[in-house]
């Protein structure tokens, strides 16, 4: 989730300065030109907004960059920010524009966004192609949540260009969002994102499902109800009888389950690997469980140091390649929960 997604005002297509601020009703705006720096292509795969977009359009995010976005306050070291990423405190801060209009080059319609981040982040990622595949991943959630839509992750593409359109839109934020604590609104965000992980992109309401609980608010008691004795204690029953009740239970249907105890599917596994050369990390590990009723937390990763053999729930064991796990503290592991997705560097 992008945690410190700034949400800018709608943008005005004006040519001025690089950086002005307006009065605005309630407060002023500043208006940031972005600079390109490149392009993620993947398809949209649903909307849920009120803008009525069209399933399996191609989709553009141009990620920019400016030194007047804000970034974080722990410049980028792999080796203290990694783990800070898992824990959910570092990010890099994104201005996400509302979508628009614009033609690939077949002359069908597409949608386009634009991602801009602080200047240095855009050089930290050119350093680091870990963090680089973490910020597309950023990127992604980012367009979703500003404009409640769903993006494929299966065909991203890169493609060679610096932006897509003729040219990019300032962007205008109010500057209270430029100042505003980010810390407090990640935590904020993380909190609301725990209670429900896909609350954010399908855009339900807090109340939408509590209507069918049969739940009415009362505790139950602490102690257990003592069921009444009925006045025959001991009753006298014939062998017959009893053989007949034994027949006729033996004879009678299996009850059928509750229609809302639908079984969890069985873990359906999609492992991608990829090599890196001269970067931090030598493998990235993706693995996706593609099971549509499993649980967006189904994971539980473990090494066998003696074996070299990567687990996953106790069901799938992955081997490694030999000598790339010189240490196993130095592995990284991030979860994406809405997408049910493991992402393992090494």
């Amino acid at each position: 989730m992008a945690d410190f997604l700034l949400r800018p005002i709608k943008q005005r297509h004006r040519n001025e300065d690089k950086y002005v601020s307006v009065d605005a009703a309630d407060g002023s705006v500043s208006k940031i030109e972005p600079i390109a720096d490149f392009v993620i292509k993947t398809k949209l795969l649903s909307a849920n907004g009120p803008e009525k977009l069209q399933d399996g359009r191609k989709v553009f995010i141009n990620v920019c960059h400016s030194p007047l976005v804000p970034k974080p306050e722990v410049d980028f070291n792999a080796r203290i920010v990694f783990p800070l990423i898992i824990q959910n405190e570092w990010e890099i801060p994104i201005i996400t524009s509302c979508y628009r209009m614009d033609h690939d080059k077949k002359g069908q319609e597409c949608y386009v966004w634009d991602c801009c981040i602080n200047s240095d982040c855009s050089r930290w990622i050119c350093e680091d192609i870990q963090l680089r595949e973490i910020l597309v991943e950023w990127c992604l959630e980012s367009c979703e949540i500003r404009d409640s839509v769903v993006l494929c992750r299966d065909r991203i593409a890169f493609p060679k260009m610096k932006k897509k359109g003729a040219e990019l839109p300032a962007l205008e934020v109010l500057n209270d969002e430029l100042h505003q604590d980010y810390k407090a609104k990640m935590h904020k965000i993380i909190e609301e994102e725990a209670g429900d992980p896909m609350s954010i992109l399908r855009g339900r309401n807090d109340d939408g499902d509590d209507n069918n609980d049969p739940d009415d608010g009362t505790l139950p008691p602490l102690l257990p109800i003592e069921n009444k004795i009925s006045g025959a204690k001991i009753e006298e029953i014939d062998k017959n009888e009893i053989a007949h009740r034994n027949l006729k239970q033996a004879s009678a249907p299996a009850p059928a389950p509750a229609p809302h105890e639908q079984q969890e599917d069985v873990p359906e596994y999609e492992v991608k690997m990829k090599r890196f050369k001269g970067a931090a990390y030598k493998l990235r590990i993706l693995i996706e469980n593609k099971a549509p009723n499993s649980k967006p937390d189904q994971f539980s990763p473990s090494y066998n140091f003696a074996e070299n053999i990567l687990y996953i729930n106790g069901k799938l064991s992955i081997p490694l390649p030999r000598d790339i796990v010189v240490n196993a503290a130095d592995i990284k592991i991030f979860h994406i929960c809405k997408e049910r997705t493991l992402y393992i560097y090494i």
